[in-house]
């Protein structure tokens, strides 16, 4: 059995909260993660989980999101996706910061 794989973001600020924050979800493998070049917002692709013994066989359909949001994991939208046997992840490269 694979491990679970989780995104988490903490704040460095004297005055940022303490714990680290979860902002991926449970069920997706992070392929990769990049940050806006301000610092504001982070951005980052996984695949959906695609059966229960979680092997990644590459034979079966998979899905992949880009999902952009506020550097301390508020506001995570998901700008694109893609699903079938190919979709094993979404370049990063292809993010442009507005």
């Amino acid at each position: 059995k694979k491990a679970e794989q989780q995104l988490v973001v903490q704040s460095l600020a004297k005055d940022g909260p303490v714990e680290p924050r979860r902002i991926s979800a449970l069920n997706h493998d992070i392929l990769g993660f990049t940050w806006s070049p301000d610092g504001r917002r982070i951005a980052y692709t996984c695949k959906l989980h695609t059966g229960p013994d979680l092997t990644g066989d590459r034979k079966e359909p998979v899905e992949a999101f880009l999902i952009v949001g506020n550097a301390d994991g508020a506001d995570m939208v998901t700008v694109r996706t893609e699903k079938g046997p190919g979709a094993y992840s979404i370049p990063l490269g292809s993010l442009e910061w507005r």
